[in-house]
């Protein structure tokens, strides 16, 4: 088998959660699409007979390495607004009863150099996220998403895209 070099792609280009760019983060992004399955067996078997779907999850996440007030609030999945005065800004911290739907865009380089562009169109952040301040440490916020189906959406692409762009 032949390699082509120009096929293996390294790093990630920009985060964006509706619509707006996050600023920098480490240790890129990670997108996983996983799968349950029930395995048909038999007695007279040693091995399945057939294994079919019982769960699809799709999960993405990254740290934000911009410890803003407002990554925290999407870390934190907080609801109330950032306030600001001419002494402080200020994020409540509060307890929620619902989580709120976001689209992420995640964008890189595609083999032909151009933009290949993941977008889910319904993710949840419902993860624990911790941080911590520490000397010769930088803070960086974890956030990991819950991608859900788009049902309006046709089967196929229900979680999401991903796109490389030709020009």
């Amino acid at each position: 088998m032949a390699v082509n070099r120009m096929n293996i792609l390294v790093g990630i280009g920009t985060v964006a959660v509706d619509g707006i760019d996050i600023g920098g983060t480490e240790g890129g992004v990670t997108v996983e699409k996983a799968v349950e399955v029930y395995e048909k067996e038999v007695d007279q078997l040693l091995d399945a007979t057939d294994i079919v779907p019982t769960k699809w999850t799709l999960h993405a996440e990254t740290q934000l390495a911009e410890a803003t007030l407002a990554n925290l609030k999407l870390a934190w999945n907080e609801k109330a607004a950032i306030t600001e005065d001419a002494n402080k800004r200020s994020l409540p911290i509060g307890l929620r009863q619902d989580f709120p739907e976001h689209v992420l865009v995640f964008k890189g380089k595609s083999p032909e150099g151009k933009d290949r562009t993941y977008t889910v169109w319904r993710a949840i952040q419902a993860e624990a996220s911790s941080h911590a301040l520490q000397k010769g440490e930088k803070v960086v916020f974890p956030v990991k998403f819950r991608c859900l189906p788009d049902m309006a959406r046709s089967l196929e692409e229900q979680y999401g895209l991903v796109e490389d762009a030709k020009v």
